[in-house]
């Protein structure tokens, strides 16, 4: 039997572990108290998504018809620091960069928060933003059109759409005091809706049911599993506590629980025939300590998954409220 006492050492050494684990993370997280989040929110492919398909309908940039290579870039810059930005602090605005081969057209400021006075610079190789003063949950949107090289270019990785090669060259620096490196980040709306949440809830409910279905069930309803044991004479005098196991050749073999010496094989008729035995029920160890703790901990990581579920959809929207993006 697993001693109580080892058991509530294992799980102190393991909250131990867990608390140094955390605190180290948000040590390292707190480095620099500044951050700058890029979320990207969309990137389309204008003659894939709309020429290509659509042969009547004519797109035009400058007065020519949009080429094959062009892509629509639409992102936000969030400041998700716990410290506001200045201008002093900043020694080289954050700039996208794009790699040879690949340039940018154009790009705007198409919104921002109130106060933020922001602007943008382009050169073919990086769009440069200019933030002002950028306070903490702050953000600039914008929208900018680059000129990916045509498919036959030899940096074309087989198979990779001409958004995602796009969006595999992006470089984002900057240079700013007190401000970790930016953080890149696809923004989806939401799906917690009431149709999706219902899809995901019940394979993630029967998960979460079925463990407390199988406890209640044994418990409540069969009573807990139980082995039978013997206890028997010996020889010597006294008596030893034995289990028994039936093998396929018409024996029993026959073992001490707490003496691990006693052993014998016998025919089911001659054990039964032992004068003086007596049997006696105990609790299934592997069901108390194995199974019942695996449920368990089945049924604590659908909750979680389940709430993890929720606080990721709820950040989402939270992030979408912050940015002014409506659902």
């Amino acid at each position: 039997m697993i001693n109580p006492l080892t058991i509530l050492t294992l799980f102190g050494i393991l909250v131990t572990l867990l608390l140094g684990s955390c605190g180290i993370y948000l040590m390292l997280k707190r480095k620099y108290p500044g951050q700058i989040t890029f979320f990207r929110e969309s990137c389309l492919g204008l003659f894939d998504s709309i020429v290509k398909n659509m042969p009547e309908l004519a797109v035009q940039y400058q007065g020519t018809p949009v080429a094959q290579g062009l892509v629509l870039l639409k992102g936000s810059f969030l400041n998700t620091g716990s410290k506001d930005i200045s201008d002093v602090m900043v020694e080289e605005e954050i700039a996208m960069s794009l790699p040879d081969e690949f340039r940018w057209l154009t790009a705007k400021i198409v919104t921002s928060s109130s106060n933020v006075q922001s602007n943008v610079k382009v050169s073919e190789k990086a769009i440069t933003f200019n933030t002002g003063l950028f306070r903490c949950k702050e953000y600039i949107r914008f929208e900018a059109l680059a000129e990916v090289p045509a498919e036959d270019s030899p940096e074309r990785k087989e198979e990779e759409s001409i958004e995602k090669r796009l969006i595999n060259s992006l470089n984002i620096t900057h240079r700013i005091a007190d401000t970790q490196k930016i953080k890149i980040k696809g923004l989806t709306k939401p799906d917690f809706t009431r149709e999706r949440f219902k899809k995901r809830l019940i394979p993630m409910s029967i998960n979460l049911i079925f463990p407390i279905f199988i406890i209640v069930y044994f418990y409540f309803f069969l009573g807990p599993p139980a082995n039978l044991h013997y206890i028997v004479p010996v020889e010597s005098g006294g008596t030893v506590e034995v289990k028994v196991r039936a093998c396929n050749n018409g024996t029993l073999k026959i073992k001490g629980v707490d003496d691990k010496s006693y052993r014998k094989t016998m025919s089911p008729e001659s054990f039964f025939k032992t004068p003086n035995i007596i049997p006696k029920v105990v609790p299934d160890k592997f069901f108390k300590f194995c199974i019942v703790p695996f449920l368990s901990l089945l049924f604590l990581s659908q909750l979680l998954i389940i709430g993890l579920f929720y606080l990721d959809n709820r950040k989402t929207k939270k992030i979408l409220q912050l940015l002014d993006i409506s659902e």
